[in-house]
């Protein structure tokens, strides 16, 4: 008997073959088409993306989910390759779809595979509408139809990317970066975008593994040996890491030195605030690190806390 089908906090996840398989995949996406023909949206033909990564049955899965809510008068638009997380999120919004689905596992060992959900906005589904996906998943009748289309999804981002973000600092410095992508859905992408600003750049690791190479694909420290070692010897100024689907980062320094997210949080949070280069408050989760509130007392700008937080309303 297949265990019941829960969401978490962003998207859901089993054990391939034995929980995440075809059955509960294609009644997924029928439950997803369900929330979305729902009298509550008022949608008569809704718009959906779909991006998966390179884990094992990824592909096989995106294309399932597909069919599915091709079956039931959904627009949809499925990625033509392997794409991070963060390409559909971008593709969501940019193309003013209704809704995305990712076929991964995140940051989880590779006998692992999943959905994650992407709101109108690019964001993940608020707990509310998972919930309600979630009790639609009934086992009912799955309808299925070829007509979708598959298109390059990664162009785009990569376009919008390079206009927002001024590289004549590092190119001026002339860094050379290397990166490890873990065997995950980043692949080269960091090292083309890079190579065509001219700046110096190489990866590890860059192809998608279903295995991982053996490692866990979670950049924390005891991950990321292969990366520390070769900046030792490589001369690099800095290392970054990312996740099997390239929605976590992790940085590595020139001394082999691993950056843990919340340092690397507050050394962007201090770029920011003291560079003037965007104006504005900052908002953290209650999972971001306290010490922020010390980078507003220094530049005199607000560190506000999302709604929900635990922290003294007094601070937020």
């Amino acid at each position: 008997m297949q265990n019941k089908i829960i969401f978490g906090t962003d998207g859901w996840r089993g054990i391939i073959d034995l929980e995440v398989n075809n059955k509960s995949i294609a009644e997924i996406a029928q439950a997803l088409a369900h929330h979305l023909l729902s009298s509550v949206h008022n949608i008569i033909s809704p718009s959906v993306v779909i991006g998966y990564d390179g884990r094992k049955n990824s592909k096989l899965y995106a294309t399932l989910f597909a069919r599915v809510l091709a079956g039931n008068r959904t627009f949809v638009t499925l990625s033509d390759r392997v794409i991070p997380t963060p390409v559909l999120s971008f593709a969501v919004k940019n193309g003013k779809f209704n809704a995305g689905v990712m076929i991964t596992a995140s940051h989880n060992p590779p006998e692992y595979n999943g959905v994650k959900f992407k709101d109108s906005y690019g964001g993940p589904f608020l707990s509310e509408k998972t919930k309600r996906v979630e009790s639609l998943i009934n086992y009912s009748l799955i309808q299925t139809e070829e007509s979708f289309k598959t298109v390059n999804l990664i162009d785009d981002y990569v376009a919008s990317l390079v206009e927002r973000i001024d590289f004549k600092g590092a190119r001026k410095k002339k860094l050379k970066v290397l990166i490890d992508s873990m065997g995950g859905a980043g692949g080269h992408l960091l090292q083309d975008i890079l190579q065509k600003q001219k700046i110096e750049a190489n990866t590890i690791f860059g192809e998608p593994d279903v295995n991982f190479n053996g490692r866990s694909p979670e950049p924390v420290d005891q991950n990321l040996g292969p990366l520390k070692d070769t900046i030792l010897v490589g001369n690099y100024a800095m290392g970054i890491a990312t996740d099997g689907d390239a929605d976590r980062v992790a940085l590595v320094m020139e001394n082999g030195e691993w950056l843990s997210a919340q340092e690397t949080i507050l050394l962007f949070a201090d770029y920011l605030l003291i560079s003037g280069i965007v104006d504005g408050d900052i908002i953290k989760t209650v999972s971001v690190t306290d010490k922020l509130f010390s980078l507003q007392t220094e530049t005199g700008k607000f560190v506000r806390c999302r709604l929900g937080s635990s922290i003294s309303p007094k601070r937020c």
